[in-house]
């Protein structure tokens, strides 16, 4: 997990929330990191623990992921979207995480036997994934940052004469920096649900971006029937590609009835109108 989050601030720290979708990278990452740490992992578990994730905080019963087509094209989607992160990071995913590196400093410290100093410092650097710092410094900058705020939180004495960081070549203004960032964390106000609405849209214009544009009868098919499949509304671009396709078949219909009327017309003209006939 620590791994994915530090891959997904890599990827957006030069990458556009717009125009990347963040639940499909958020779950490249994941899918990433698994590889890279662990093994081989099926995408379809990832999904169906982000999909638990959305119903749970939407107060929704927890059903699994049906296999249909809208899963099809989301896995494409992750797919997709895990080849953009390698191209975009050059293929070097190699992270180095600062958990085991606070070990070592409270080890060196002496400190490594005080259990709430050693969770406090986990903890800290556990939320310390959710801000940038992890791609403004080196891991060795933000391990000794969350042991000194570790230990101002639990008024616990640290060597300062000659300051202990310095042993590790890390300067004050760093590490107030990094806890700035992390403490700032905690003044956030939790973001309320979005309405049922607004989930309903994004997974509409989810749907419609995953499907082929040359698959007209389906796409005006799912905009008349989108309630039955899942859409609730259909993109702009759908929209145009139907619209094309009906104007074009009543062009040819038209054309087909005036040259029919013009031949009929021309031969009752040289019929009543004389010297056109012979």
């Amino acid at each position: 997990m620590a791994t994915g989050q530090v891959l997904f601030q890599r990827f957006y720290y030069s990458k556009s929330f717009v125009r990347c979708p963040v639940e499909i990278t958020a779950m490249a990452c994941i899918t990433l990191a698994w590889k890279m740490e662990v093994g081989q992992m099926e995408i379809r578990h990832v999904i169906n623990v982000f999909n638990h994730m959305k119903q749970f905080r939407n107060g929704e019963v927890f059903d699994p992921v049906i296999l249909d087509r809208n899963y099809v094209a989301l896995k494409n989607q992750v797919i997709r979207a895990e080849t953009r992160l390698l191209k975009e990071l050059g293929f070097c995913c190699h992270v180095k995480l600062p958990h085991k590196i606070s070990i070592m400093y409270l080890r060196f410290l002496l400190a490594d036997d005080n259990k709430k100093l050693v969770q406090s410092t986990w903890n800290f650097m556990n939320d310390s994934l959710r801000t940038d710092v992890c791609v403004r410094y080196s891991p060795e900058t933000i391990a000794c940052s969350c042991i000194w705020l570790a230990g101002r939180q639990l008024k616990i004495p640290l060597p300062e004469n000659p300051p202990w960081y310095h042993v590790f070549g890390v300067n004050l203004s760093d590490i107030e920096k990094i806890a700035a960032s992390i403490m700032k964390l905690y003044t956030r106000k939790k973001r309320a649900a979005l309405p049922q609405r607004a989930i309903h849209r994004q997974k509409a214009v989810l749907h419609q971006s995953a499907m082929p544009r040359h698959q007209d009868e389906e796409n005006g098919h799912a905009l008349k029937d989108g309630s039955r499949m899942g859409v609730v509304e259909a993109s702009p671009d759908l929209q145009v590609d139907v619209l094309v396709k009906r104007l074009n078949d009543l062009t040819k219909d038209l054309s087909q009835g005036l040259g029919r009327g013009l031949t009929l017309g021309n031969d009752i003209t040289r019929k009543n109108t004389p010297g056109l006939h012979p």
